[in-house]
């Protein structure tokens, strides 16, 4: 019996152990097994993330004296990435706060997303290389809103959203995008026009490619598709 009852113990904590450490972390230090093979291009899926997310006026922009994570030097120079342990890097872990007064962006910004937080995660992983001239793979011949919106939440969502949106511009909705189409703001934002802020205002400007989506979509009548 006390044979038995040892087996029934070793074998629950076996499992005990398992389940603690599938789900410990999760779900982002298991980044290998969702796509960490996959090349993250610098350029055009990580800074932009970063301009939108940190380098609003007053935040890590360069424009103050915090640091500047609109730019992969500022990124590297801040000590903010920890190619040893990834997972352990002070961006990460600062983003993952859950404490509004730790956390990364601070309130009343968004919380990053979990896809967001998972891609960054994936590229630290990868060395955190500065990658530039990536293959393109935008398409302007496809200019739907949801492509808009793609674009729209990538690069100015992180200053345009939330209860205090930047300028009182809103730009999580169709209204809000549709808003600033209509009044010429938001092609005169993208194209850094004379008269308009320049959009993003830190960082890399939008490609031309997704400069011509946003035209098309809006020369087509900017619907809701």
């Amino acid at each position: 019996m006390w044979k038995n009852l040892i087996v029934l113990k070793a074998g629950c904590l076996l499992v005990g152990l398992v389940l603690f450490n599938s789900c410990k972390h999760e779900p982002f230090w298991n980044s290998q097994q969702n796509g960490g093979g996959t090349d993250i291009c610098f350029e055009t899926e990580i800074l932009p993330d970063l301009v939108s997310g940190c380098g609003r006026s007053g935040c890590h922009n360069g424009g103050n004296s915090k640091d500047n994570l609109t730019t992969y030097a500022g990124l590297m120079s801040a000590q903010m990435i920890n190619l040893e342990k990834p997972e352990e890097s002070k961006i990460i872990e600062v983003l993952l706060k859950t404490k509004d007064s730790d956390r990364m962006p601070p309130p009343p910004d968004a919380r990053w997303s979990d896809a967001k937080i998972q891609k960054l995660l994936r590229w630290i992983e990868q060395g955190a290389k500065n990658t530039t001239n990536c293959a393109a793979s935008c398409d302007s011949s496809v200019f739907t809103f949801t492509k808009v919106k793609s674009i729209t939440d990538q690069y100015c969502l992180g200053c345009h959203s939330g209860s205090t949106p930047g300028g009182g511009i809103n730009l999580s909705t169709y209204a809000g995008v549709k808003a600033i189409a209509d009044n010429g703001q938001l092609v005169g934002a993208v194209r850094h026009q004379s008269g308009f802020e320049a959009m993003p205002p830190s960082g890399s400007p939008l490609s031309e490619c997704n400069i011509r989506v946003i035209e098309k979509w809006i020369n087509s009548g900017a619907s809701n598709n």
